[in-house]
């Protein structure tokens, strides 16, 4: 790591001799002059090098070579008071000398360099404070009460809370300024990681006030922090966590990573404090949500933040919490929860799942295209890199590898790269909840196994309860439980549909090949999805999106980064080398042989049949393979996981084969609901002339788009091919699927709402076009067969 802290007492005299002369450039009047930028350099260098010593000192074990510092040598050259005494000069200076404390400070800001020196400052009594807590007597509380007494001096905290009040003014303008360049790229100011520091160091240094845990909830003021700047700093943390820069977080160039490091830092640690403080700082509701948010914010180097983070969360929704949301009204996140969740251990049990996905997996691969493995580096291949934090901790001295942020940190998400059961590590993915399903399918690879506590022993179904509680939790608490799944200032936090669709995929694809990949094995009499928990679970992070039918306010956001099918959201966990048409086919083969007709099993087959998005390929195997299982998938409209039924609706099918797929399914009378409207639909668009005129239509479309008319061959082709589709369906259906392919009708869907059974095969003979097809049978079938659909198509 380099701290090379040994310095400290092979220098001991020189360095004592240093600080004294340090002291001396702290002076009345130094804040005016200019030129005393470089001295408040050599201030603030100081201070950190202090403060990096120090967490050395409080575990000797962790340098190398240990025991080159010693927690006993910081108290016995008094480094504790010698800060105090550095503080006490600068807030002189800041107060002009200790008379009228805002005499000078209220006349013009405080300089970047001074109140970078007093950032430094902060954080190295936070240092101090942490080392006595591990070393000290009673835990440190000597040396908290001490400090504490020494900040609640009124002249010393009206001086810094009016400094902490005018760097919470800058960065909430800061962040309004925060703009989109032309060429794309996101313009931060420097000023943001500046004030986000000194914000960092305050927070940082009231979380050190704290005594050891378990203790009751402690109301502000601690530390530098009034109780007015706490909630001040809460409030833009909020501002600062649903801000949309962080949409771009995957995609920002190093250097922006590295500005945005204090403020990811700060988030952290304010979301640690306020859980602290209890509802005297937010409620639980309020906490959740903003922990919840800070989680997407952190990046590589934060792993150990994001962990103190994830324990708090998962040790919040408890069952008191439950019972506490439920009578302030919230009944939709944790109404009717199995009370085995929390006799099992609540969500702690999926604790070291979520942690273990904090952190980049190193991933080789097999010979022969087998799984991938993440238990170490393979031949010629280097040992994965830690960075080090912002924050110096005293774990980080051991751990941390490397000063530099990695290339692969600032890749966008997914990508040729991304290994197969991969694409964890920060910045999290949105749907970092899901990662104790990526690990049970992967068990035998998963590297969490091998760094389980000897006292965890949890099923399958423990895990996946766990997994689904956290998850719901997130899309309610943050989207407010909206309709649309998420509201105006969720930006990215909440999941999109294509990410709870395949994240409920994957509980269903534990039982693939189970028996031979599972660390748990077959731990269950049934399968895991047949759990009522689990089942109702799905169903409640899947009912915002049961939306056909329904207006969404606001529209799906393809504005909010969100992926724009599950074949772009299945590539952090599939890799490059995996298509998601063979995890469908895998999943719709699982659907056949275990399911016994499943509704949110078979539902979650539905989306990738849209016409709008997906290739034939998805729907031929349905449709042709695996037809039959379409008697078993019976849902109506309203049970459908999408927007907009013209999806699967338009453009229309002109595929032959799979046309004829859909007249076989119809005659043979099981096809019900949604998949009946569906092939109804695209056979009737290849019938009747009335509805292939319209601009949705496929035929004629392409000709069309390349600025020509459709050819007198091409209409003759497509004449001939809607008789032998008629044909077809009054030879292979029976009565009802005949009348329904007759009486179908839809309005131009550019300016119509679709209608929807049994609306478009009632009687509404609008614009004649009953007449017209009658006309258009008699043109070429004669009599024999007008008469078979007269009686139909007589007005």
């Amino acid at each position: 790591y380099g701290m090379y802290a040994i310095t400290a007492t092979t220098a001991a005299d020189g360095f004592t001799a240093l600080g004294k002369y340090v002291l001396g450039l702290i002076t009345p009047g130094s804040l005016d002059l200019a030129n005393q930028r470089n001295g408040w350099l050599v201030v603030t260098s100081y201070l950190k090098l202090l403060e990096v010593w120090m967490t050395c000192a409080i575990d000797p074990h962790k340098t190398t070579p240990p025991h080159e510092i010693l927690w006993s040598q910081v108290a016995g050259w008094d480094w504790g008071s010698h800060v105090f005494q550095l503080r006490r000069r600068l807030l002189q200076v800041l107060g002009d000398t200790g008379k009228s404390p805002h005499a000078e400070v209220g006349k013009k800001p405080v300089p970047p360099a001074v109140r970078a020196a007093l950032a430094a400052v902060w954080h190295v009594l936070a240092a101090w404070l942490e080392g006595s807590a591990v070393n000290s007597v009673k835990s440190g509380e000597l040396e908290r009460h001490k400090l504490i007494e020494e900040m609640a001096i009124p002249e010393s905290r009206q001086v810094e809370d009016f400094a902490l009040s005018q760097v919470v003014e800058e960065l909430s303008r800061s962040l309004d300024s925060v703009a989109r360049k032309p060429n794309g790229e996101v313009d931060i100011p420097d000023t943001l990681s500046s004030n986000g520091n000194v914000l960092l160091s305050a927070i940082r240094l009231g979380f050190a006030c704290f005594p050891p845990e378990p203790t009751p909830p402690t109301p502000a003021p601690f530390g530098p922090l009034s109780e007015s700047n706490f909630h001040a700093i809460l409030t833009l943390c909020n501002k600062l966590v649903f801000h949309s820069l962080w949409d771009e977080l995957r995609n920002f160039p190093t250097y922006q990573i590295l500005s945005l490091r204090p403020l990811s830092n700060l988030l952290a640690y304010a979301t640690l404090v306020a859980r602290r403080c209890g509802a005297h700082a937010l409620e639980l509701k309020d906490w959740l949500k903003l922990a919840f948010g800070t989680m997407t914010c952190l990046v590589e180097g934060d792993e150990d933040l994001g962990s103190r983070v994830l324990e708090g969360i998962t040790r919040s929704i408890t069952k008191d919490a439950a019972s506490e949301l439920t009578s302030s009204g919230d009944k939709w996140i944790f109404s009717d929860i199995s009370p085995e969740v929390w006799s099992q251990g609540g969500l702690p049990v999926i604790l070291p799942f979520l942690q273990t996905a904090l952190r980049r997996t190193h991933v080789t691969s097999r010979e022969g295209g087998g799984e991938d493995e993440e238990d170490g580096p393979g031949i010629g291949e280097s040992p994965p890199e830690f960075l080090a934090p912002l924050v110096t901790g005293r774990n980080s001295i051991q751990e941390a590898t490397t000063l530099c942020l990695p290339r692969s940190s600032t890749s966008p998400k997914g990508g040729s790269s991304t290994p197969r059961g991969g694409g964890y590590g920060l910045p999290l993915r949105r749907d970092w909840t899901f990662a104790p399903l990526d690990a049970l399918l992967h068990s035998s690879t998963a590297s969490v196994f091998k760094v389980l506590p000897n006292e965890w022993n949890h099923s399958e179904v423990d895990v996946v309860r766990a997994t689904l509680l956290l998850t719901r939790t997130l899309q309610d608490i943050v989207a407010g439980g909206t309709t649309s799944g998420f509201s105006s200032d969720t930006r990215a936090v909440t999941m999109s549909r294509e990410e709870i669709v395949f994240g409920c995929m994957k509980v269903f694809m534990l039982e693939h090949g189970q028996n031979s990949n599972s660390s748990f094995g077959n731990d269950s009499a049934t399968e895991v999805f047949r759990d009522a928990m689990v089942e109702r679970e799905m169903d409640r992070l899947l009912a915002p999106f049961r939306s056909l039918g329904r207006p969404i306010n606001p529209p799906p956001a393809t504005h909010r980064n969100f992926p724009s099918s599950l074949e772009r959201t299945s590539l952090p966990y599939l890799g490059a080398a995996t298509p998601f048409f063979q995890f469908y086919s895998d999943f719709l083969g699982l659907y056949d042989s275990v399911s016994f007709g499943h509704p949110t099993f078979g539902a979650l087959l539905i989306p990738p049949l849209a016409n709008s998005t997906y290739p034939i390929d998805y729907r031929k195997l349905l449709w042709g393979d695996y037809a039959h299982v379409l008697r078993h998938l019976t849902m109506e409209p309203t049970d459908i996981i999408g927007s907009d039924a013209k999806d699967w609706l338009y453009p229309v099918e002109s595929d032959g084969e799979l046309i004829g797929m859909y007249v076989k399914a119809l005659g043979n009378g099981r096809l019900r609901g949604f998949l009946r409207w569906i092939a109804i639909h695209h056979v009737a668009f290849n019938i009747w002339p009335d509805l292939q005129e319209q601009p949705f239509s496929s035929f004629g479309s392409k000709a069309k788009a390349m600025g020509a008319e459709p050819t007198e061959a091409s209409k003759q082709s497509r004449l001939t091919r809607s008789r032998k589709v008629l044909q077809a369906v009054l030879g292979n259906s029976n009565l009802n699927g005949v009348k329904e392919v007759v009486l179908y009708y839809q309005p131009k869907p550019n300016s119509n709402p679709v209608l929807p059974p049994p609306m478009c095969f009632e009687d509404n003979n609008s614009g004649n076009w009953k007449h017209q097809r009658l006309e258009w049978v008699l043109t070429w079938g004669g009599e024999a067969l007008g008469s078979r659909l007269q009686g139909l198509l007589s007005s």
